[in-house]
């Protein structure tokens, strides 16, 4: 497994994973190992479980290396949120089918975030899960009257770890948090988390997109 770590606020989106793979035959573990991708301004990524898998889910729209993992693809991709996405869910349909009837057996536990056209949301797509979280697509977003939402691809000791420092960070600061302050809870979830978790490091990629208002107009970087 890895961890994935996604937050949605009002005015920005915040992703990351470790960079730890692990061997499936000889349990050995190796760091440097890139799990998301920053496809454009909308649209962010990233993978947990077996990454064979995921790169078939997302093919077309990254490179995959068995040693240095995801990387973006040399040209820009001029694709809104909701294409993307529909594309990804199709796929992922098609996949489903496969495992259901035993054609084929997938393990991913992906996440895509990003702005959808009004706002902000994560989408989390389990299929097959060697943890046992069920399959399934479930799309969230922040509530009006909550500064955030957050979803991990983990497991459950990190997401309590996760949401016991961002309530904490919250009724520190009363205000809403940057993004140095969620790096740094995420940061510190993995910290703890690679303590009884080897399937993770501490090493993490990070990826942002902010909403930014400008001479009246508003836009996504």
């Amino acid at each position: 497994m890895s961890i994935i770590q996604a937050v949605i606020t009002d005015s920005i989106c915040v992703l990351s994973c470790d960079n730890r793979t692990t061997n499936i035959k000889t349990n050995e573990h190796s760091s440097g190992f890139n799990k998301i991708i920053k496809l454009n301004s909308n649209i962010m990524f990233g993978v947990t479980g077996n990454p064979i898998n995921s790169f078939k889910l997302f093919d077309g729209y990254c490179f995959y290396n068995t040693v240095n993992g995801f990387s973006n693809l040399d040209n820009t991709f001029d694709i809104s949120y909701e294409d993307f996405v529909n594309i990804i869910l199709n796929r992922y349909n098609e996949m489903y089918k496969e495992h259901i009837v035993n054609k084929k057996q997938y393990d991913i536990g992906d996440i895509i975030c990003g702005f959808n056209g009004s706002e902000f949301e994560i989408i989390t797509l389990s299929l097959g899960s060697t943890l046992g979280f069920p399959d399934g697509v479930m799309t969230v977003h922040k509530a009006k009257d909550f500064p955030y939402k957050a979803a991990i691809a983990g497991l459950t000791k990190h997401k309590d770890n996760f949401e016991i420092l961002a309530q904490k960070h919250y009724f520190e600061n009363k205000k809403q948090l940057t993004i140095r302050q969620w790096k740094n809870i995420m940061q510190e979830v993995v910290d703890d988390g690679s303590k009884f978790d080897d399937t993770i490091d501490n090493n993490l990629n990070f990826e942002t997109i902010r909403k930014i208002e400008k001479n009246g107009n508003i836009f996504y970087k």
